[in-house]
């Protein structure tokens, strides 16, 4: 080791631990070697980091360095000259050269024939050693005769280890790095290797230039990501699922094509294939983030092309009165393609406008049209409810966060199964200027079943000297597989520097007539005078109760069992008074004509503000038919 005031290994993980990037000197001060060696490390460090971060190891898109390949001598390879990335650092082999004669042959173990089948890792180790003027006489300066600065010199060696796969490799030592080269499977008592024997584990081709794009992001007005890659790849899936299971479905060959011409099956298999196999491709490519808007254009282009074609191809075949169904579907799928009057249309948007945010709903569109009829779209509405936010006794102030919750809804609207949903969820202040950030969910992604509810949370801390004052919390909730239909925004939360902020709106529903206890069960009966007994129709009153301002609402009846009841009258919204404020409202309920006595299910009673669904409540209420 060279003569240093400080050992430069101990000063340079020192100063990357205190976060130093440079050493400005000073004037009138002595300038030391530590100081000195301390700047070299720190440059090599940021230089080599750099590269190990955002580039990787591997060799560059323009080079073959380091391949291994097979040569015509026993227990021997050729290794390829040129470059390679190794955490940082470049190391170069100035020829090809053979295994047996690399420049530091002595430090590696020669090859010998196995005795039985062995598979081998080849790989390069790489470090740096320091040189002196007895290895290197030009380092002395003939002015002074004398040794001035030392040189650091990359080195390396190509090794083989007797293991199968690279993350086995033996640790290398200090000062060292491995990178696997290449992977020979040796045969028994043969002394050869030849290329048959060789599988390169290189990465290649490594560039930023051609394998880093901007990433395909959509941005809503708060300046948040509202559509990215991930959503891209998940909207060509159900593409390709939504034509898959078209055309394996009874709607289109069954009824349709039970028998088809050898042409026609031709026809229908490759157009389909097309479609998908489309779909499935810039799906996988915007997973790999190969991906950014002009290619996101051009692949919902290509698209449009093999949706297009499909529609070309089958038309002719759709022979009214056999094939109407199918016609129908290829009628509606030609105006979602090509913009007829009342449809978005793929084609203006992909093509002229080069729009991809109304390329991306229109082909959304295809797919819920063909999703339909498939019955592979959930349905439902979200919905989002804040639940609490910071103390509204304590007035907000710079540098801090406040903390809010909200519970997430996914609300049945049609009938059938439970359905399982994932949903995206999106935040954003507007105007920006403070930070926001989700709180134990770093992905923004929930799946819920319908009827499920889920806890969300939300820190918006506002920075110490703050571009804004005032700023509202955009809390955007929206299923993957449906996003027209489910996509909903709550904007209750809103912060102001130096005010309290406003609590949470809260509204209530009770039955208070009849009494009942909690879990009992409401007998109706159908007719006569309300509440004469439970054979009669029953007069239900409700307390609606307002916590947040002055607001109108409307309330609307559910019944689980909708044949059963004759449908409630409920009228126009009516005004709740704000701070506490309540109504008493009168309701009828009987059972219909042709129910069956027994039990019918719940009764769920909803009041909802006008103009924020978010605002609501709900009461259930177990029912029964008792006709006399």
């Amino acid at each position: 080791m060279g003569n240093f005031s400080r050992d430069p290994k101990t000063r340079i993980a020192d100063s990357v631990a205190k976060h130093y990037v440079g050493i400005p000197l000073q004037q009138a001060v002595p300038l030391l070697d530590a100081d000195w060696n301390e700047l070299e490390s720190l440059r090599r460090h940021q230089h080599e980091r750099l590269g190990a971060r955002f580039v990787g190891n591997g060799v560059p898109d323009d080079g073959d360095g380091f391949r291994i390949l097979a040569v015509g001598d026993d227990n021997d390879f050729l290794i390829r000259g040129g470059a390679l990335l190794l955490n940082g650092r470049l190391i170069v082999g100035d020829a090809d050269v053979r295994y047996t004669q690399q420049p530091n042959k002595t430090l590696f173990q020669p090859l010998t024939t196995p005795n039985a089948n062995q598979t081998s890792i080849i790989y390069l180790d790489a470090w740096e050693r320091e040189v002196d003027a007895q290895e290197d006489p030009d380092l002395i300066d003939n002015r002074i005769g004398v040794e001035t600065c030392l040189r650091l010199k990359s080195e390396w060696a190509v090794r083989t280890a007797p293991v199968a796969n690279p993350q086995n490799l033996p640790a290398p030592p200090p000062g060292h790095d491995f990178y696997p080269l290449a992977r020979v499977r040796r045969l028994a008592n043969d002394p050869k290797i030849t290329f048959a024997m060789l599988t390169d584990l290189r990465r290649l081709h490594l560039t930023l230039a051609s394998a880093t794009k901007a990433p395909l992001e959509l941005f809503g007005p708060g300046g948040n990501v509202v559509f990215a890659a991930e959503n891209f790849a998940e909207m060509l899936d159900l593409t390709a699922k939504a034509y898959f299971d078209v055309l394996g479905s009874d709607l289109f060959m069954r009824f349709n094509f039970a028998a088809p011409t050898a042409l026609e099956a031709a026809l229908i298999t490759t157009t389909f294939n097309q479609v998908t196999q489309a779909a499935s491709a810039g799906a996988l490519h915007a997973r790999l983030r190969h991906l950014d808007y002009a290619d996101g254009l051009k692949v919902l282009q290509a698209l449009y092309t093999v949706q297009s074609q499909l529609v070309t191809a089958v038309t002719p075949m759709c022979v009214a009165p056999a094939r109407a169904s199918t016609l129908s579907l290829l009628t509606r799928l030609l105006q979602l393609l090509d913009s007829a009057p009342g449809t978005p249309g793929l084609q203006p948007p992909a093509f002229s406008a080069l729009d991809l945010a109304a390329a991306v709903t229109a082909q959304e569109e295809i797919n819920r049209e063909l999703a339909n009829r498939m019955q592979l779209l959930p349905h439902g509405r979200v919905e989002i409810k804040l639940t609490s936010g910071p103390p509204t006794n304590t007035p907000v102030v710079a540098n801090s966060t406040y903390h809010y919750n909200y519970l997430v809804t996914f609300v049945r609207t049609t009938p059938g199964p439970a359905q399982t949903e994932t949903f995206d969820v999106l935040h954003s202040l507007i105007p920006p200027g403070w930070t926001v950030a989700l709180v134990n969910n770093p992905l923004g992604r929930i799946t819920l079943q319908t009827e499920q509810s889920v806890a969300v949370a939300v820190d918006v801390t506002i920075p110490q000297n703050p571009p804004v004052n005032s700023a509202t919390l955009n809390l955007q909730v929206r299923s993957r597989a449906n996003p027209t239909e489910m996509d909903t925004t709550n904007t209750e939360a809103a912060l102001t520097v130096g005010q309290n902020p406003a609590p949470p709106p809260t509204v209530r529903a009770q039955l208070t007539s009849p009494a009942m206890a909690e879990g009992a069960t409401l007998k109706i009966g159908t007719g006569g005078p309300p509440n004469l007994n439970d054979t009669k129709s029953r007069m239900l009153t409700f307390q609606f109760t307002n916590d947040g301002a002055d607001a109108s609402f409307n309330v609307t009846f559910d019944f689980t069992e909708p044949a059963k009841f004759e449908p409630v009258i409920v009228g126009a919204a009516f005004p709740i008074p704000g701070a506490g404020g309540f109504v008493n409202r009168n309701y009828t309920v009987q059972a219909s004509a042709g129910a069956v006595n027994g039990p019918a299910g719940e009764l769920k009673v909803t009041i909802t503000k006008v103009g924020d669904a978010n605002v609501k409540a709900s009461k259930t209420i177990k029912v029964a038919v008792n006709k006399p």
